[in-house]
């Protein structure tokens, strides 16, 4: 089956800037999931569409979401045996982070873009799949930045934008679209 977010064998990156000028500060929030936790540094903003987890995964994905990212099976046994007892093996369960807004934090590095996509380095932290994840923005906390590129649908418009933070803030982008 292809997924509608992927390009031979590519995670296919839809965001786009209003103009890359646009800069927002987010604050946080203190009742945020753990999936939406972000280190320093550098990280991306994406959207789990993931409808096609299995019992077992569902539960892993669901001791994580309820416990924090350590989590596994054998550490809530009782739990994880309890849940698989009541779930249905035939069918496909929705990723408990589906269309929610998730981080996938990357820290201090140089990024390229093309091998981020190419390595399939996103992957959604509850399903740990990255097939169906939509890749919306990219933020920064705690560092300084830098952004040198073209659009994929305008390869003559030309990306140059560059930023520091210190405040231990989120700083993403304004998109026509964001949701």
């Amino acid at each position: 089956m292809k997924s509608p977010h992927t390009e031979n064998g590519h995670i296919r990156l839809d965001f786009t800037f209003n103009t890359i000028k646009d800069v927002k500060k987010v604050d946080w929030k203190q009742q945020a999931p753990w999936y939406r936790e972000i280190t320093d540094g550098f990280c991306w903003l994406a959207y789990c569409q993931n409808t096609t987890l299995s019992a077992n995964h569902l539960v892993q994905a669901n001791l994580k979401c309820k416990y924090g990212p350590n989590a596994r099976p054998d550490l809530y046994q009782n739990e994880y045996q309890r849940a698989m007892r009541e779930l249905d093996h035939s069918i496909s369960y929705k990723c408990p982070a589906y269309n929610e807004l998730v981080v996938i934090n990357r820290g201090y590095d140089v990024f390229q873009l093309k091998k981020e996509t190419t390595n399939r380095i996103f992957m959604c932290p509850c399903c740990r799949t990255s097939k169906y994840l939509k890749v919306r923005n990219c933020g920064f906390v705690n560092c300084e930045w830098s952004m040198r590129g073209t659009l994929r649908k305008n390869k003559e418009s030309k990306i140059y934008a560059d930023g520091r933070t210190y405040d231990g803030k989120l700083y993403t982008f304004k998109e026509c679209d964001y949701q």
